[in-house]
């Protein structure tokens, strides 16, 4: 290693990440001609946590011109010992999602490319921080609402 350039050997530093990704799956998977009266250019993400925060589940479904794609992939995760519990969450829904959906987005433009078209479908990226960050504040707010509702009723 030239310690003059700045080099280093990522595997000689101790890297203690607080999430680790240990495997996935795929559970389910569809891919069909879009039917009529359904709406073209919608995508759907759901994001779903096991009791013992170490698995993710992402589904996500999207609807383009001519077909419509769902999947839903299970990740499997493992946090540093130091890590507290209701951090887990956040990490799971951020970071685990995150980590989970380029394999989704790989997947199923490779799947799509074997169409009768051969054009593969490429889905966007996807902001897993805003979309936690947007979740979290809608749940404020349904809390102060319902605070409300509950204070005037007990007038």
């Amino acid at each position: 290693m030239d310690k003059n350039r700045g080099e280093r050997n990522i595997m000689e530093q101790k890297n203690n990440p607080k999430i680790s990704f240990e495997n996935y799956r795929i559970n389910k998977l569809l891919l069909r001609d879009l039917e009529e009266g359904e709406k073209e250019g919608q995508i759907g993400i759901s994001i779903g946590l096991n009791d013992k925060k170490n698995q993710v589940k992402l589904g996500i479904d999207i609807a383009t011109k001519t077909r419509f794609v769902e999947i839903e992939m299970l990740g499997v995760f493992e946090f540093d010992e130091k890590t507290p519990e209701d951090e887990k969450e956040k990490f799971l829904e951020i970071n685990g999602a995150a980590i989970l959906y380029p394999y989704i987005r790989a997947y199923i433009s490779t799947i799509t490319s074997f169409n009768k078209e051969g054009n593969a479908l490429i889905i966007p990226t996807i902001n897993f921080q805003s979309l936690y960050e947007e979740r979290v504040k809608k749940q404020k707010e349904k809390s102060k609402t319902n605070t409300k509702k509950t204070n005037t009723k007990a007038k």
